[in-house]
C-alpha cells in the first residue's frame, strides 16, 4: 500500500516528505481498518448480514478514514501553499473519497477472495447485467450520449441490488 500510495502522489508538485506523510496516511488507514474489524466481535469477514456490512460500513469506511485524510491533508496543506486557506474542504473531500473508496473496492477484494464460487449457471445473467451496468455508468457520466437531462447517478444502484438479490454477494461486488 505504502509503494503504491507513494507511485501515485511522487509525481505530483509536493515535496518529497509532504509525499510520504500522504503515503504514510493511506498506509496507517488500511491498518486501522484491519485493526477495528479483527477487535471487532460482529465482523466475521463477510458481508453476509446487514450486522457485518453495517460493522464494515462503521469501522472501515467512516472510522478508520479519518485516518488518512487527517495525515493526507495535513500534508497537503504544509505542502501546498495554495491550499493554506481552504484545509477542512480539502479534509471533508479526502474523508468522502476515502470512504466510498472503502465501500466500493474492499466489498469486491474481499468477496472475490471468499472460499465461495459462482454458479456457472448464473453467468450470461451476471454478464447481462454487467453489460447494462457499463451502459447505465456511461449515460449517467454522459460518456459520449446526448443526454437531455441529468440521470440521477444512484439509478445505477438499481443493477447493483438486483445482482445481488439473484446471485449473491460475490456477484453483486
Amino acid at each position: 500500500m505504502l509503494v503504491g500510495a507513494l507511485a501515485a502522489n511522487l509525481p505530483t508538485s509536493l515535496p518529497t516528505v509532504f509525499t510520504v506523510g500522504i503515503a504514510v496516511g493511506n498506509t496507517l488507514e488500511a491498518l486501522a481498518a484491519w485493526f477495528l474489524l479483527k477487535r471487532s466481535k460482529r465482523w466475521r469477514n463477510s458481508f453476509d448480514s446487514v450486522g457485518e456490512v453495517m460493522t464494515f460500513v462503521v469501522y472501515a469506511a467512516v472510522l478508520a478514514t479519518l485516518v488518512s485524510a487527517t495525515i493526507g491533508s495535513v500534508s497537503v496543506w504544509l505542502g501546498d501553499p495554495r491550499e493554506q486557506g481552504g484545509f477542512w474542504a480539502l479534509w471533508l473531500t479526502w474523508w468522502m473519497g476515502d470512504g466510498f473508496g472503502a465501500l466500493i473496492v474492499a466489498p469486491l477484494i474481499l468477496s472475490w477472495s471468499s472460499s465461495r464460487k459462482i454458479n456457472p449457471k448464473d453467468m450470461p445473467e451476471i454478464a447481462s447485467l454487467f453489460v447494462l451496468l457499463v451502459i447505465v455508468v456511461l449515460v449517467v457520466l454522459e460518456a459520449g450520449f446526448p443526454v437531455r437531462s441529468k440521470p440521477i447517478p444512484s439509478r445505477i444502484c438499481v443493477f447493483h441490488v438486483c445482482c445481488g438479490l439473484r446471485c449473491g454477494s460475490i456477484s453483486e461486488s
